[in-house]
C-alpha cells in the first residue's frame, strides 16, 4: 500500500506541474500623461497634444506617434476613444510596417479589428463590435507560442494563434489617428498578466493521461492484493 500512496503522490504532483497559473506583472514601461507632456514618444506625422492628461491626435490626414516598446510578447492595456480611422500598433517592428500587429479601427463601420501587416499589406485577423462613440479599455496579450488574447472592457473577444516569428533590433507602440482619437492610461509588461477562462479540467491535455496513470494504479494494486490473498 506504501507503494501505491506514493504513486499517486507522484501522479498528483505531475497534474499540478501542468495546471498554469498567472504570472506577477513586471511593468516594462508605463504613460497616463498626467505631466502634461507626451515625453520618449516621437512624433512621426501630424500634430499631437496633452489635454486633461489624454494624448489627442490632431485634425491632419495622418497623425503618427510611436515610443519604444522594447517587446514582441507580454500585455500590453490602454484606454482607447476610437474614431473611424485610428488604430494601436502594439507591436510595431523597427518602426515599420513589415510584419506588425495592431488594434485598428473598421472602414465605416462600428468595429475594432485585430489585424496584421505582412510584406506591407493589412490582414484582418479578427474583427469584433464595439461603440466607437464610447472609451474602451482594451488588454492585449501575446505569449512565447503566439497566442494572442485581446479583452475588450474585461470581456474576451479574440483567443487565436499567429505563430509568425518576430525578431528585430527595436520594437515599438505606435498611435495613429486621422481625426482627433485619443489613447490614455498605457502600460506594457514582458509577462501576460491577465489568463483567458480555462477550459474545463476533463478538457485540459493533462485529464486523460492522469485518469489512465491513476486507472492503472488501481488495477495493479488490485491484482497485487489478490494476489496476496
Amino acid at each position: 500500500m506504501k507503494r501505491i500512496f506514493v504513486s499517486v503522490l507522484i501522479i498528483l504532483l505531475f497534474v499540478s506541474l501542468r495546471m498554469t497559473f498567472s504570472c506577477k506583472a513586471d511593468i516594462v514601461w508605463s504613460d497616463n500623461f498626467d505631466d502634461g507632456n507626451y515625453d520618449g514618444w516621437t512624433v512621426r506625422g501630424g500634430n499631437f497634444t496633452v489635454e486633461d492628461g489624454m494624448l489627442k491626435a490632431g485634425s491632419e490626414s495622418s497623425n503618427t506617434i510611436n515610443c519604444e516598446s522594447f517587446i514582441p510578447y507580454g500585455t500590453w492595456s490602454f484606454d482607447l476613444l476610437p474614431t473611424l480611422t485610428a488604430k494601436v500598433i502594439f507591436v510595431s517592428i523597427d518602426s515599420d510596417l513589415e510584419n506588425d500587429f495592431q488594434i485598428c479601427t473598421g472602414a465605416h463601420d462600428s468595429t475594432l479589428n485585430l489585424a496584421r501587416y505582412v510584406n506591407g499589406s493589412r490582414k484582418y485577423i479578427y474583427s469584433f463590435a464595439v461603440s466607437i462613440s464610447a472609451w474602451q479599455h482594451l488588454d492585449v496579450t501575446r505569449n512565447l507560442d503566439g497566442r494572442i488574447c485581446v479583452y475588450d472592457n474585461g470581456t474576451l473577444f479574440v483567443d487565436m494563434t499567429d505563430t509568425t516569428a518576430i525578431s528585430a533590433s527595436h520594437y515599438y507602440f505606435e498611435f495613429w489617428s486621422q481625426s482627433g482619437a485619443i489613447i490614455d492610461n498605457i502600460v506594457v509588461s514582458d509577462t501576460v498578466n491577465i489568463q483567458p477562462p480555462a477550459e474545463p479540467f476533463y478538457m485540459q491535455s493533462w485529464f486523460i493521461p492522469s485518469i489512465v496513470a491513476i486507472t492503472l494504479v488501481v488495477i495493479i494494486a488490485v491484482i497485487l492484493l489478490i494476489r496476496r490473498k
